[in-house]
């Protein structure tokens, strides 16, 4: 496991480039991009574990274009970086009735700076979806508020924007196993959307998350089922792209997805 001493006493939060993130209903019917300011306070560290709080805040931008809070919720979290520098974080919310939430990401240097790129989807009735580099705060407080850039800005996924108009075809031995298609409708920063049918004409809807470096995170709705959540990666395969995945805690490969018509602009 890393040393992860430094830790202790830091606290972490969202930049403004990757503020963005999505509310969406369980069977993924509808989309809309919310501001997620997530506030992290570590207390304690060592070996390859760190503990803490963790408080998030999420407004929705309203229609004369200013910002309304919906959402506050605040967790404890218990964190492990692997040697390799993947991180895992659970989440356990304050209120009991709330579900625990499980990150994923990797200790990475971005810009000179140590971030940790987090993804992850958060509740049960409204699903939260948000990927975001949490960066080291070392000025006081962190920020509580909403910055004029919340919803623009650089520090995102933009080597993937391709993706939008992309139709692939796999399968997902738990969710569809004998295979399905489904084409990505939208892409911003970093977030997709589509939609399509498995092989007997169930309907598919999907959407999720795409790192720079191309780690997955994946939601997919079957025939207006609740989202499944898989983890896994895109990459280049012969003469086109391919994405494979798993649980989101890892395990044995779960499910492929060739792309159609070879390789995207």
């Amino acid at each position: 496991m890393q040393n992860t001493s430094w830790l202790a006493g830091t606290q972490w939060y969202v930049t403004a480039e990757n503020l963005l993130a999505y509310l969406t209903d369980p069977a993924l019917g509808e989309a809309t991009p919310v501001v997620d300011q997530t506030l992290w306070s570590i207390t304690t560290a060592e070996g390859g574990s760190f503990h803490g709080t963790s408080r998030t805040l999420l407004w929705i931008r309203t229609r004369d274009g200013s910002f309304r809070q919906v959402g506050s919720t605040s967790n404890t979290l218990d964190g492990t970086i692997a040697e390799g520098g993947e991180i895992t974080i659970v989440f356990t919310p304050d209120d009991p009735d709330q579900a625990q939430t499980t990150g994923y990401g990797q200790l990475r240097m971005v810009d000179g700076e140590w971030r940790m790129e987090m993804q992850m989807a958060t509740g049960t009735q409204a699903i939260a979806l948000h990927w975001a580099y949490m960066t080291p705060w070392t000025h006081g407080e962190p920020p509580a508020g909403v910055p004029e850039r919340a919803l623009d800005g650089s520090l995102r996924s933009e080597e993937w924007r391709w993706l939008r108009g992309s139709t692939w075809q796999g399968a997902d031995e738990e969710l569809f196993p004998d295979g399905g298609t489904f084409t990505i409708d939208s892409y911003r920063s970093g977030y997709y959307w589509g939609a399509g049918t498995t092989k007997d004409g169930s309907p598919v809807r999907m959407g999720g998350s795409v790192t720079p470096e191309g780690t997955l995170y994946l939601l997919f709705s079957i025939a207006g089922a609740a989202a499944a959540a898989r983890r896994g990666v895109v990459a280049p395969a012969s003469g086109g792209y391919r994405m494979t995945w798993s649980q989101p805690a890892g395990g044995p490969p779960m499910g492929a997805a060739a792309q159609s018509g070879g390789v995207s602009g």
